[in-house]
């Protein structure tokens, strides 16, 4: 009878032993998916923090150079308004009769 109680008892310890493991097993497993889930969490909102970084760069980019041909686009507008004072000063009067062609033409002749 002793030796049934001894293996029934072995037997419990071992079932208990069992279950704990498996207990632990599991809770090993949960935390390492919470972690999972975690880390995924913080690259989707790192992710997303740069694609909002990159959009901004874009625009400010975009920005600069707006302003720097809006600047370029004034310079030329305003050596458009100097040449037209320039000009006004300027004596450019064309005289047509110097641009006739005096002489003699030769007569054409087909080959």
């Amino acid at each position: 009878m002793a030796i049934a109680r001894d293996v029934t008892r072995a037997q419990r310890q071992a079932e208990a032993a069992r279950q704990r493991a498996a207990r632990e097993q599991d809770r090993h497993y949960r935390a390492s998916l919470r972690e999972q889930a975690r880390e995924e969490r913080e690259n989707l909102r790192s992710a997303r923090e740069q694609a909002r970084e990159e959009r901004l760069q874009y625009l400010e980019d975009r920005q600069e150079e707006a302003a720097a041909l809006a600047t370029d686009a004034q310079q030329v507008l305003d050596e458009l308004s100097s040449l037209l004072g320039y000009t006004l000063l300027v004596n450019d009067r064309i005289d047509f009769d110097s641009l006739r062609i005096c002489g003699s033409v030769d007569p054409f002749e087909p080959s």
